[in-house]
């Protein structure tokens, strides 16, 4: 998938983590090591991977929620995103395209790596596989 579409789910898990229309506990009873925004970004993507075409339509009932580069859902806090409706509009396009894949499989230990990275990137506004000083199998490995 490409960036925008990935960036575009982390926004969506982030909006929907209280939508009771979404099967939002598939996968991750057993989970205690996540937290609730990584769970729910695990089984967004699931989803979208499970039933692209499936999750295409959500986020077509979603997309009256923007406003430009906003996400303005009543009675939640307004999302700021980069990229906007336009993303989210290849999201879909993209997504009504797309096979239906097999689902992800946790990792307890790919998760804390991802976590370990995902802290060592955000606070310094790093992007890539290699920022930080640190390579993708090292950060695995530990």
């Amino acid at each position: 998938m490409k960036k925008y579409v990935v960036c575009m789910l982390l926004a969506m898990a982030v909006a929907v983590v209280a939508d009771s229309s979404l099967p939002l506990n598939e996968g991750v009873a057993n989970a205690d090591f996540l937290s609730f925004l990584e769970k729910n970004v695990f089984l967004e993507q699931n989803l979208a991977r499970t039933d692209p075409k499936k999750y295409a339509t959500f986020l077509e009932k979603r997309r009256s929620y923007y406003s430009g580069r906003y996400i303005k859902i009543p009675g939640r806090i307004t999302i700021r995103t980069r990229e906007g409706v336009r993303a989210v509009d290849e999201a879909i396009a993209f997504l009504k395209r797309q096979r239906a894949l097999k689902p992800l499989k946790l990792s307890k230990g790919m998760s804390r790596a991802a976590r370990d990275y995902a802290q060592l990137q955000g606070p310094r506004g790093l992007l890539g596989h290699y920022s930080g000083g640190t390579r993708p199998s090292s950060r695995v490995n530990k």
